[in-house]
């Protein structure tokens, strides 16, 4: 299907900003004139029968994903729970309505949802299913301004339902959908391979630092930079550590605890939480991504600290305690830049000389597998116990620096790479908004 930009005499005011101009012979009309708008809520989690063999999915925020996808939820009322819900009919909008205001999600099966999500059920033959969910994912920034902003953002039912829409001829509304449906496939298609292409990568990046930082290939310094020789069977040896395998002859093993300092981080309180320039950074697991620290979600605390909790170049923040188990074991190293900061007592800092060599080992799956052993249904944290306890494996210290040098060289490349494929992805998920937008308030008309 093609499309064409309207002439400016083509349009008219709509009297929304966020709308801008649309084709005079639309229209304009609250969303509570188009559709109904149902809260959910949260049966008692006290009363099992409301969730034992649960059979309607009980969705919450966070099973809505920013490319208006709906994951399968854990949760799921019974028979018995959903006497005390409210049915979603499938292909209605879930839209976030506390927290992250304005992310929408499509129900592809008849669902429940918790109280923090806006149910928009299409009932009304003016507002065509499809069009209207891509109207709602245009006025995403539009939910925003509408919130009330305490601790978090919230908006109400009645708040929503005063949030204006385009209304064009059904007949236009069903061409905008159809449209929308193949070109945002076309999108999602590109973006998916993209995103098969960086878990390729990143898969590839933690091979590289496991079989170099285990001593299954050795590199070789030449005149021209690095090369990886792997290691002949007679140049190994048993480590004794049954799930490590065999280590270079000249290799060490030891547990963290006789080569570093592990150190739980600060403790403190909502009145110790001060502004930024009255304060000191308390870096916590939102500083810590993709193994660097970013300063997003700051935390600013005024009190005295004692030294050894204050950040110091080498030190390696590893997240330790997590609602989320997959964020357990996340780790950045400390920079120049990073030094002289404090952490919160949910990470945890390991301190030691060998901290070059130690920040790859950290990203191995050395490290992955052992952090992941220590956590059950009832234990979710790594804790100073179980992290002195980890098994290093341990070059000298001039293979060590051989290592790191090679490593540091070609992790390098490899986020360059991927750096440019997640760009890359940005910039596809704005020009599948742009058209959306484009498209649901007229300014381009779609041609048969």
């Amino acid at each position: 299907m093609n499309y064409r930009y309207r002439n400016d005499d083509e349009m008219k005011d709509s009297g929304v900003e966020w709308i801008g101009k649309i084709p005079k012979e639309w229209n304009v009309t609250k969303l509570k004139n188009l559709a109904t708008i149902v809260t959910g809520n949260t049966p008692s989690k006290n009363d099992e029968k409301n969730y034992e063999n649960g059979i309607v999915q009980w969705i919450k925020p966070d099973n809505i994903t920013d490319d208006f996808k709906i994951t399968e939820s854990k949760d799921r009322l019974s028979t018995y729970g959903l006497k005390q819900a409210r049915l979603i009919p499938k292909n209605s909008a879930l839209v976030c309505c506390i927290g992250t205001v304005g992310k929408v999600g499509i129900s592809e099966v008849e669902c429940t949802t918790n109280q923090q999500i806006n149910s928009v059920v299409f009932d009304n033959k003016n507002w065509v299913n499809g069009f209207g969910i891509y109207a709602l994912i245009s006025s995403r920034n539009e939910h925003e301004r509408n919130s009330s902003k305490v601790v978090v953002s919230i908006l109400n039912k009645s708040q929503q339902g005063n949030i204006n829409m385009p209304v064009p001829k059904s007949e236009e509304q069903q061409k905008i959908s159809k449209f929308l449906n193949e070109k945002t496939a076309q999108f999602d298609s590109i973006i998916s391979k993209k995103e098969a292409l960086i878990e390729k990568l990143e898969e590839a990046k933690k091979s590289l630092i496991s079989e170099v930082v285990t001593g299954k290939v050795r590199v070789v310094k030449t005149d021209d930079g690095y090369e990886l020789v792997e290691r002949k069977k007679e140049e190994m040896k048993d480590s004794g550590v049954e799930w490590l395998g065999d280590i270079p002859i000249e290799w060490d093993i030891s547990k963290l605890k006789y080569i570093g300092e592990s150190i739980t981080g600060l403790t403190y309180s909502p009145k110790d939480i001060v502004d930024e320039n009255k304060g000191i950074l308390v870096l916590r697991s939102s500083n810590v991504q993709n193994g660097k620290i970013v300063f997003e979600d700051n935390v600013y605390v005024d009190m005295n600290i004692p030294d050894k909790l204050i950040t110091k170049i080498g030190d390696i923040i590893i997240c330790s305690r997590n609602g989320s188990r997959a964020l357990i074991g996340k780790n950045a190293c400390i920079r120049e830049e990073q030094q002289g900061m404090s952490f919160g007592a949910f990470m945890t800092i390991f301190r030691s000389r060998y901290f070059e060599y130690l920040n790859f080992v950290f990203n191995s799956e050395i490290f992955k597998a052992q952090s992941g052993s220590f956590l059950t249904s009832t234990i979710n944290q790594l804790t100073i116990s179980n992290l002195n306890s980890f098994i290093i494996p341990l070059p000298n210290f001039k293979e060590q620096n051989i290592v790191v040098m090679y490593l540091r060289e070609k992790i390098s490349e490899y986020d360059k790479i991927l750096d440019n494929i997640k760009m890359q992805i940005e910039k596809l998920k704005e020009a599948k908004q742009s058209l959306i937008s484009e498209a649901v308030t007229g300014k381009i008309e779609i041609l048969d």
